[in-house]
């Protein structure tokens, strides 16, 4: 009793902010459940576009970003995903970049990812990590719990600490188990990480500088030096996680790669029309040239003008029985390349796409 109010005990369960972390440290149960939730979420929002109408690939790839992406990587910021946990989110994951860009099930899902400019989910996880382990180590102790249960001997603003029982715990283990340091480089599997140390280590792993950068705020002098590392750091972990999905593994015939931080300016356009694109960029549509499971036999000549194979490249630059529709336009529309102006996001590429 307090102050003449009874209070009750709780169950025997507690569900805090939406995490379900069991005592044996594993989180599968967690990340299964964000799963689950995030397919209902989209078995909803899907109905709002379908094949031929609804919402523009663009407005449908900000939906998935403000809803679908946090709900399945909500945790992924402090627990690790496991193989197997990574695997059936990428499966769910296909399946929504494909609603997104019309494609078919026989395109290839690396592609889709970069037409869809959603990267794979074991990047976004990866990202999520290292930001959340630069916010952590870069504010004021005595500001933020998780920043004071950092190890002693890590370098911040003040040395302010919070005491640490499991620490403890694992510094008078009898079991052969001993702690694993934010700073340790042994690889032997009996030492184990607390998640405040694995922090740590991820943290210090993307600074550049010394010293550590800090965080911008109202509440603690900051050099101009350590706030300049803070932004950097932010940076070069997304520059970082976009070098590696732009080199990583894509089949021969696909030769464009995911802006940075945007998508591609034809998404704007209407479903159908969008969609077209991207089936035809990713070299499965209904051009005869490009084949799947479904069409192995079929001629892949060009019906038009039957000199060469119906693809993307021939219908817009070559073909000579649609030479009058190209006459007196700006050639820049039929370039398709890589770094073609038609794809960007600036003016020029806006003015051309209302051409296309």
């Amino acid at each position: 009793m307090f102050q003449s109010h009874v209070i009750e005990p709780a169950g025997k369960a507690v569900k805090w902010l939406g995490f379900w972390p069991p005592d044996n440290g594993e989180t599968s149960t967690h990340f299964g459940k964000r799963l689950a939730l995030a397919q209902a979420a989209f078995i909803q929002i899907q109905r709002l576009s379908m094949p031929g109408k609804g919402l523009s690939p663009n407005r449908a790839r900000r939906l998935v970003k403000g809803i679908i992406l946090p709900t399945l990587l909500f945790g992924a910021e402090i627990f690790h995903l496991t193989v197997t946990m990574i695997g059936k989110r990428q499966t769910f994951w296909n399946r929504v970049l494909r609603w997104i860009t019309n494609s078919f099930y026989a395109t290839n899902t690396t592609v889709v990812s970069a037409e869809a400019c959603l990267a794979p989910i074991k990047l976004y996880a990866k990202q999520a990590r290292e930001m959340t382990a630069v916010r952590i180590t870069t504010v004021v102790p005595k500001n933020n719990i998780a920043t004071a249960m950092l190890p002693g001997g890590y370098p911040l603003v003040e040395e302010y600490r919070y005491p640490m029982n499991r620490r403890q715990a694992f510094d008078n283990n009898q079991g052969g188990m001993s702690l694993k340091t934010w700073n340790s480089t042994a690889t032997t599997t009996p030492q184990v990480p607390l998640r405040i140390e694995d922090v740590g280590a991820i943290a210090a792993a993307n600074y550049t500088a010394r010293a550590f950068p800090m965080k911008p705020n109202r509440l603690s002098m900051v050099t101009e030096p350590a706030a300049k590392s803070w932004f950097e750091a932010k940076e070069g972990i997304q520059k970082k996680i976009q070098k590696e999905w732009v080199e990583w593994e894509y089949p021969p015939y696909y030769e464009y790669r995911p802006p940075f931080r945007e998508c591609w300016y034809f998404m704007t356009l209407p479903k159908l029309k969008a969609g077209r694109i991207h089936q035809m960029r990713a070299n499965k549509s209904y051009l005869k040239a490009q084949k799947g499971w479904s069409n192995q036999d079929q001629d892949p000549y060009c019906d038009r003008c039957r000199q060469a194979d119906q693809t993307f490249r021939q219908i817009m630059t070559n073909c000579p029985a649609l030479a009058s529709v190209r006459h007196g336009r700006d050639p820049e529309i039929f370039n398709i390349g890589r770094e073609s102006t038609l794809w960007k996001g600036d003016k020029p590429g806006k003015a051309l796409m209302k051409e296309f």
